[in-house]
């Protein structure tokens, strides 16, 4: 399993001009205003063909399709990404399906929490008399759900009040629940204020997280561009 965040710079005029983003990145971009998700979809370009060419994949993000549910499906390969206000978290296999998802620590959101959580993480939550140890619940509970419903395609919705996270854990080590009676691996990390977690219904043996900087990414995206 390969990990790489990155974190969104403010200008990304250079990158445009360079004309280094994909034709699915450059067709988004024209429905698109808000200058945060502007970034997000181009440095998300970005990492996404930094991660194919490293991994000596010969296609292009246009290769790549879709589920109905926004699961991204590769030629060969699984990867999921995620992003969340400066950050963008990409998770890459070659064994099996993966999910990824980063939130930045907020105060916990109980309504939210009734409404997708079961009554067990409830109980859980309210139990939690510290702020910050509630938020960090919280956090690990969402992250948990969403890696796992990215990782198998499907909507928070459908597994609304039946998935239970468990909340014991040590960061940066994997582990393993069974859910559905299957077997889900699964990983969280932090990185300043935020709260990743990357999960896989296959067992990655082994992790590799590596934090990029943009300058990189834009070196090496250029370079394959100009000689493959």
């Amino acid at each position: 399993m390969e990990i790489f965040l990155m974190k969104i710079e403010t200008d990304t005029t250079a990158i445009i001009n360079e004309g280094l983003l994909s034709l699915r990145a450059i067709n988004r971009l024209k429905k698109i205003s808000n200058k945060q998700k502007r970034n997000q979809v181009i440095y998300g370009d970005l990492l996404l063909q930094y991660v194919l060419t490293i991994n000596k994949k010969q296609y292009t993000p246009e290769e790549i399709s879709f589920n109905t549910n926004g699961k991204p499906l590769l030629p060969e390969g699984f990867l999921n990404i995620s992003n969340c206000n400066e950050w963008i978290l990409l998770a890459y296999s070659t064994i099996g399906e993966v999910g990824a998802d980063i939130e930045q620590y907020k105060e916990c959101n109980l309504g939210l929490a009734l409404y997708f959580f079961t009554e067990d993480e409830v109980k859980k939550l309210r139990s939690i008399p510290n702020t910050n140890f509630k938020s960090t619940a919280f956090i690990d509970a969402w992250t948990f759900k969403e890696s796992y419903v990215k990782c198998k395609g499907i909507k928070l919705v459908d597994i609304k009040n039946k998935v239970n996270t468990p909340f014991a854990h040590i960061p940066f080590i994997k582990h393993h629940t069974i859910i559905d009676r299957q077997s889900f691996f699964y990983l969280y990390g932090f990185i300043k204020d935020y709260k990743w977690c990357v999960g896989s219904t296959t067992d990655f043996k082994s992790f590799n997280i590596k934090v990029l900087q943009i300058t990189d990414v834009y070196r090496h995206v250029d370079y394959m561009r100009r000689n493959l």
